[in-house]
This record gives C-alpha cells, sequence and structure tokens, in this order.
C-alpha cells in the first residue's frame, strides 16, 4: 500500500468518525431539549376585557413560591399573546395581575375548579382575561 493510499485511507476514515460523532450529539441534545418543553407548559394570554392589557404579569412573585414570573406586556383588546413556556409549578402561573383603563386587575386562577386537577399537566393552554367590575376573570381553555 502506497504512501498515497494510506494517506487517502486515513483521512476517510476520519472524516467518517467525525461524521458520526456530530451526528451522535445531535441526537443527545435534540433530544434532551425536546424534553425539556414537554415538561413545560405553554400559555398565552387572550384579552376578552373591553380595554387593552398592559403590563400582565403572570405568577405568584418569590414570596409567593414562584420559580419565575412572566412579563407578557401588552395585549390589545381582542387580541392574544404568543405563548411562553412556563415551569410547571403551580405558582408560576396561578395568578395574574394586569393594568387596564388605569386600573390593576389582580386574578388568583383557581386551577382544580376549572380543570380537575391541582395542576396543568404538560401542554398548551389559553387563558382568556374578562373584568367583572373591579374582578379579573380568568378561564383555561386546554389547546390542541
Amino acid at each position: 500500500m502506497g504512501t498515497q493510499s494510506l494517506h487517502r485511507h486515513y483521512t476517510q476514515r476520519h472524516s467518517f468518525i467525525f461524521v458520526l460523532l456530530i451526528l451522535m450529539l445531535s441526537f443527545l441534545f435534540g433530544c434532551s431539549t425536546s424534553g425539556q418543553n414537554q415538561s413545560r407548559i405553554q400559555i398565552r394570554i387572550r384579552n376578552d376585557t373591553p380595554y387593552d392589557i398592559e403590563n400582565l404579569w403572570l405568577g405568584a412573585g418569590p414570596k409567593g413560591g414562584a420559580t419565575e414570573n412572566t412579563e407578557y406586556g401588552v395585549i390589545r383588546q381582542g387580541e392574544e399573546s404568543r405563548y411562553y413556556a412556563i415551569e410547571p409549578i403551580l405558582a408560576n402561573y396561578r395568578k395574574l395581575n394586569f393594568l387596564a383603563n388605569n386600573f390593576r386587575y389582580i386574578a388568583v386562577i383557581d386551577i382544580a375548579a376549572q380543570t380537575g386537577s391541582e395542576e396543568l399537566a404538560a401542554g398548551s393552554y389559553t387563558f382568556v382575561c374578562t373584568t367583572n367590575g373591579e374582578e379579573a376573570e380568568v378561564t383555561i381553555l386546554k389547546d390542541e
């Protein structure tokens, strides 16, 4: 076997090993990322109030046991926000507050009464915000 053919043999072998390594790493990281998304819940907000919503926050805050609070910001009347991935801890999504028509609305969402379970299962949800006088009300819809 000549020097050139020996060099070509090792180059092809190293290329094959390199490609195989890249594919294996892609598979491993792809699996771990999809596992993280499956363990989280996706929540979007629909504004069914008669006003534009300003500064909407979802979460009970650190004192309420939340590990994260999610800022949804402005949601125009009749519109929906994008989905946000939320860690599935009840305190991260059981309280909601927003400013509308120069009034601060606060809602504590009774998850069990609406879903029959103490916490939301993994999946996508729409929280529909309405107002009744000075009270905010939230209806949970399970999205497909």
